[in-house]
């Protein structure tokens, strides 16, 4: 899942790991467990925002993005993840992002000679968060696209940072969540099962609260009908041949039971 944004000026959450690959399985007994990683919280007031949870499957881990920093935060904060959650400066000449380990990592913050306050944006699978600087709070970092639902679709992009005077960070890809202004103070929701960060909360109201990270999504398809259990089971048609996709996006301990021999793409 992503990274939820941070609260108070907050830098937007980094998105969770995406992963694509083949498994063969050859035991007809086997039972594999599935699990769907949550999204962040958002940060309230001065925290910053909480790290995704992460989704397994196959013995692949997808990890969950890092939380979005916040005003006060400055350098101490922990915003590592699959890909960072992005800085917020406060009264710091800069901060950083954090670091990544599945993707890219979440943007800096400056604080300018002005005084204005811009935090980073979250880093995304396909690119890192923006910087924030001169009253412009970063981006977040682009997502990748998968087509294995039969829809070419963006994932796991990061979210935006907020800002106290300035223009809010939009989030990657059309997913990713977009931070706060004075205007429009609460960060949004990373979208639902894309894995996608938060965006930060900006100062205004009470709360100044980050917007979640996107829950994540693990899906299976192979050539054929069902020959497996579990999930939201769908048919595409590819080259004239059928493909089963089940898709899972229920966060928490799921269950896929095969029924015969197949080749998967997970």
């Amino acid at each position: 899942g992503g990274g939820g944004g941070g609260g108070h000026i907050g830098g937007g959450g980094g998105a969770g790991g995406f992963i694509e690959g083949f498994t063969v399985l050859t035991d007809l007994t086997q039972t594999e467990t599935i699990t769907v990683g949550a999204g962040g919280a958002g940060g309230i007031e001065g925290a910053q925002g909480a790290s995704g949870g992460s989704s397994m499957a196959f013995g692949e881990t997808a990890l969950g993005g890092g939380g979005g920093g916040y005003y006060l935060g400055g350098n101490d904060l922990d915003l590592d993840g699959a890909s960072g959650g992005g800085g917020s400066s406060g009264n710091n000449d800069t901060v950083d992002g954090g670091a990544a380990t599945q993707g890219f990592a979440g943007g800096s913050s400056t604080r300018n000679n002005t005084g204005a306050w811009q935090a980073g944006g979250g880093g995304g699978a396909g690119g890192p968060g923006v910087s924030g600087i001169d009253g412009t709070a970063g981006d977040g970092g682009p997502g990748l696209t998968s087509d294995i639902t039969g829809i070419t679709k963006f994932y796991a992009a990061g979210g935006g940072g907020a800002t106290a005077d300035g223009t809010s960070g939009i989030g990657g890809s059309g997913i990713g969540g977009t931070g706060g202004s004075r205007s429009d103070d609460e960060g949004t929701f990373g979208a639902a099962n894309t894995g996608s960060g938060g965006g930060g909360g900006s100062l205004e109201r009470s709360e100044n609260e980050g917007g979640s990270g996107g829950s994540g999504i693990v899906v299976v398809r192979y050539l054929g009908e069902n020959t497996a259990t579990g999930g939201n089971s769908s048919k595409i048609l590819i080259d004239g041949e059928v493909y089963t996709v089940q898709s899972f996006t229920s966060v928490g301990s799921n269950t896929f039971a095969v029924e015969e021999n197949f080749a998967a793409r997970i």
